[in-house]
This record gives structure tokens, C-alpha cells and sequence, in this order.
């Protein structure tokens, strides 16, 4: 069996720099997802990018969907943050529904345990900006106006 190219298919937009949340509510609005998640590199290339065995690194993970690429994403922050105990990861988690409305449980919320983060499902944007709001505390990122509402 092949490997899905899509599960490669992660991107660094620019390296963590101060006052970027114009830049990264320009990049959310231009994304366009490809089906599937691959979480657990996602999250590996995420902490790497932070530096997180240099100090404390805080990872926000912005999903809508379980790991569908094989990765073991529950292992490998395990096993990140045994290497640096000052890695957070904050998960939230856009509803997953079932074509019937069924909300599907988040079968990876262990990200946020793992680290101490903070898990937060949400459904509406109102849920999806107290959520960066919670997690942030970052009024600008966090204008419901700057999410494209």
C-alpha cells in the first residue's frame, strides 16, 4: 500500500515571530483543506519549529478532524513532552459530525492532557473566538470581525 502524498502535505507559513496575528488570520482565511489530518506530524513539526527543548513552548492545535494518517498523536506528545517538560499544547476542536448530526467524540484530547494544555470543542464561531480567547488571551486574534464572520 502507498502512502497518501496528502499526509506529507504540512506546511510552515513562517517561522513564530511577535505581533503576527494579521499574518496568520490572512493565512487561515487562504487555507483550503485536503481531507486528511495528519496530527501527529503536525504536532512534531509544530514543537520543533518552537524550539521547544530550549524553553517553554505553547502549540495551539486548530482541528476539525481525528489523526487520519497512521501517526500514534497521544505517543508522540507523550514522548515530546518528556524531552521538555515546558511544552503546552492547547487543542481546539471544531465539531465533527456524522452525516446523521451526531457529534463524534475527539479521540486524541490526551494532546492536551498530556501537556497540561487546555482541550475546548466548539460548533459556532462565538464557541471558536472565546475558545482563542481562553487559551490566548489574545484580543486581536481573537475579533470575531478579523475571523471572517
Amino acid at each position: 500500500m502507498q502512502a497518501n502524498p496528502q499526509c506529507s502535505n504540512i506546511e510552515v507559513r513562517f517561522a513564530p515571530q511577535p505581533n503576527a496575528a494579521q499574518r496568520i488570520i490572512k493565512d487561515v482565511n487562504e487555507l483550503v483543506p485536503s481531507g486528511v489530518t495528519p496530527l501527529t506530524d503536525a504536532i512534531a513539526l509544530a514543537a520543533e519549529q518552537l524550539r521547544f527543548r530550549d524553553g517553554p513552548a505553547t502549540v495551539v492545535l486548530f482541528t476539525d478532524g481525528q489523526e487520519t494518517c497512521g501517526g500514534a498523536p497521544c505517543q508522540t506528545v507523550r514522548s515530546l513532552f518528556s524531552l521538555a517538560r515546558g511544552l503546552r499544547i492547547h487543542v481546539i476542536n471544531y465539531a465533527i459530525r456524522d452525516p446523521y448530526g451526531i457529534r463524534k467524540p475527539f479521540g486524541a484530547r490526551c494532546i492536551a492532557d498530556e501537556t497540561g494544555g487546555i482541550y475546548v470543542p466548539v460548533e459556532t464561531l462565538d464557541e471558536l473566538v472565546a475558545a482563542f480567547r481562553k487559551i490566548l488571551g489574545c484580543p486581536l486574534l481573537t475579533d470575531a470581525g478579523s475571523l471572517g464572520r
